[in-house]
């Protein structure tokens, strides 16, 4: 099995917050788990990304039976 280092490499700060966010999240001891006020304070969640591009949903008409 690949560790999460494996699937998102820790090659940007980014990704390294990220990643020490989830091993804190994930330890199996709730001793040394990361608090919800300590993971809401995270320097990941700090970290200004940039906004996804907006993206209109089209839907389309249903078709009319005659």
């Amino acid at each position: 099995m690949k560790s999460l280092a494996q699937i998102i490499p820790p090659t940007s700060s980014h990704n390294k917050l990220f990643l020490d966010l989830i091993e804190r999240l994930l330890d199996f001891d709730p001793d040394t788990r990361i608090t919800v006020d300590k993971a809401l304070s995270h320097p990941y969640l700090k970290v200004a990304t940039a906004e996804p591009p907006s993206a209109t949903v089209s839907h389309p008409r249903p078709e009319t039976v005659e």
